[in-house]
């Protein structure tokens, strides 16, 4: 290509890889579970077994399961009305690599 002048192309702001959001969600049929999203999708080695060495809920329900897609994590269990869960993200955390997203 064969500018004659300078030009200048805005390509954006490159988004920092964090949490996006946390939401406790009741379906009213006792259905109760966590959604985490992330602004980039997680690493394929973030399986529903291996989320919680990342992703720590407390305190932990019982029966607590995960399931992991894209750039969400979305917990079950046995959570308990009127009691409060903190969401814990241990910083290092992986997520897909820039090649894959």
């Amino acid at each position: 290509m064969n500018l004659l002048e300078a030009v200048e192309i805005p390509i954006g702001t490159v988004k920092a890889f964090a949490v996006r959001g946390v939401e406790a969600v009741n379906d009213g049929h006792g259905g109760r579970r966590l959604v985490v999203k992330f602004t980039k999708p997680l690493a394929d080695a973030v399986k529903p077994k291996t989320v919680q060495q990342w992703i720590k809920v407390t305190p932990a329900p019982k029966k607590l399961t995960a399931t992991v897609e894209g750039a969400t994590v979305e917990f079950s269990g046995e959570f308990k009305l009127e009691t409060e869960y903190k969401v814990e993200w241990r910083a290092g955390s992986p997520r897909r690599n820039r090649s894959r997203s």
